[in-house]
């Protein structure tokens, strides 16, 4: 979805990567690197940019509108 913000980024083999071209993840992906974010939030640490940054993605939503955005 064109964004490497942390929200957005997750790891793969470049294998998978490359299987799944430019075609845009299933909601239910979404849901789980959605899922992911917040348990990286409590991981990051507190009062430094990054975990400012994760925290507002995820009080914005940003991987939701991002995705409906792309979805047409």
């Amino acid at each position: 979805m064109y964004s490497d913000d942390l929200w957005n980024l997750a790891y793969c083999h470049t294998g998978c990567n490359s299987k799944k071209s430019n075609m845009l993840p299933s909601s239910r992906t979404i849901s789980r690197l959605g899922e992911r974010n917040e348990r990286l939030l409590e991981e990051l640490p507190p009062g430094k940019k990054i975990h400012s940054e994760m925290q507002m993605a995820l009080d914005q939503n940003y991987l939701h509108k991002f995705w409906i955005s792309f979805k047409g």
